[in-house]
């Protein structure tokens, strides 16, 4: 329980009273506890920080059974599995190495059968031409034949058919400057009693930023802050008046009426629209007319998210709050949302335990902890070695410290 996160004084908490991120835990600490021969993981790291993503990587590493994963996190699974068994086109093929391994041979392997494909379909070609033009005389009639037979004991490959992800898009946002959003020593939290304090922020239209730390640290707080969805409890955020702001949040999902379809969803957004333009726009997140008219409690959690990502960015907005946008995206999804965030021309705020995502969507890292919030200008990993080199400093210090104090303690003790 302490390696996944939990505090001692929740231990003895009824699980009625925990998140259903917290609940999922402690499934992840049943399972991990119970010393199966056999371990099933399916999205295991979706609720979880940094530390205990950490955590969880090492007892993988020093699991003695066998494990089986399904995970979008890339760098989880390049630090913990051996083996990858894709599933595509309903085929199962098992690859030796870790996922940027299988990802490198998976592209020679396109890259050849797509060579092949060609190369079959060129002769193919050539053989229906010469039996079209000559299969009737008779003085060509066997080479005709002769020919037909050897195409029939050719083993034609398949053309590439991937089933990778749709590349939706949002529409482009307004360039608002650097005046975006200001908050000014905000504290923020709930019932009058603050989880964040004295919070100094400035968002304009280039901003990237990164919200670190652990779980119950105030990282959602902030964006709901951001959002308008909670008033500070004191200090001030000035908007820009033409700002619009599209917020995805981490159990969005959970809102929505199971019962209506895609179609009725974003149609309720705004009601004079035409068919068309609600059609269009479901279309630009892989959500066609099938999908789009099956009831929301049937489509899949990457296919619930595609709609929370339209209901989003709807009205264009110049400022996007993610809450863990990555949780049930395929890692295929997950790749493009990443290119996509970096060529956004507004402005982010993400939150994510997905170190891959965070490096390559992030230029400002806001770390959220118990005694206060810093920023970081750079790279998630330039942030990590950063605080790693001040951890060292730390222990270094009370090393020195302590000795110090044993020896001026044996000096007394002398006399």
């Amino acid at each position: 329980l302490s390696g996944l996160g939990f505090h001692k004084k929740d231990h003895s908490k009824k699980l009625s009273e925990l998140s259903g991120g917290w609940r999922n835990r402690v499934g992840l600490a049943a399972a991990l506890y119970s010393n199966p021969d056999l371990l099933l993981l399916d999205e295991p790291t979706n609720h979880l920080d940094f530390e205990s993503v950490v955590w969880f990587e090492n007892f993988l590493r020093d699991f003695d059974g066998t494990f089986i994963m399904i995970s979008h996190d890339r760098q989880v699974l390049n630090n913990t599995v051996d083996h990858i068994l894709h599933v595509e086109n309903l085929n199962l093929n098992l690859h030796t190495g870790n996922y940027d391994q299988f990802e490198s041979q998976l592209a020679q392997q396109y890259l050849a059968q797509e060579a092949m494909y060609k190369k079959q379909q060129a002769f193919k070609n050539k053989v229906l031409i010469y039996v079209n033009k000559f299969g009737a005389k008779a003085t060509k009639a066997k080479q005709a034949q002769s020919r037909l037979r050897a195409l029939e004991k050719l083993d034609l490959v398949d053309a590439v058919i991937s089933e990778r992800a749709v590349n939706f898009t949002f529409p482009k946002p307004k360039n608002l400057g650097a005046s975006m959003l200001l908050i000014n020593h905000v504290d923020a939290g709930y019932n009058k009693l603050p989880v964040l304090k004295d919070i100094n922020l400035s968002i304009s239209s280039d901003s990237r930023i990164a919200l670190v730390g652990a779980n119950g640290n105030g990282k959602s707080t902030l964006i709901k802050l951001v959002s308008g969805s909670i008033e500070p409890i004191s200090g001030h955020i000035t908007k820009n008046k033409n700002l619009k702001i599209g917020y995805f949040a981490q159990h969005q999902a959970d809102e929505l009426d199971l019962k209506r379809t895609a179609y009725q969803t974003l149609s309720e957004l705004d009601k004079d629209k035409p068919d068309l333009f609600i059609r269009g726009v479901l279309g630009r997140f892989g959500l066609n007319k099938e999908k789009s008219e099956t009831k929301i409690e049937k489509l899949s959690g990457g296919e619930k998210t595609r709609l929370l990502f339209c209901i989003m960015s709807y009205h264009s907005p110049d400022l996007l709050l993610l809450d863990e946008p990555t949780n049930h995206l395929d890692l295929h999804a997950n790749i493009w949302f990443e290119k996509y965030l970096s060529s956004f021309s507004g402005a982010t705020i993400v939150t994510s335990h997905d170190r891959t995502f965070l490096n390559n969507t992030a230029n400002i890292i806001m770390s959220i902890e118990p005694d206060g919030v810093s920023l970081y200008k750079g790279r998630y990993d330039n942030y990590l070695e950063s605080r790693e080199n001040q951890l060292r400093v730390r222990e270094e210090q009370a090393t020195r410290q302590q000795k110090e104090y044993d020896r001026q303690m044996r000096f007394v003790q002398r006399f």
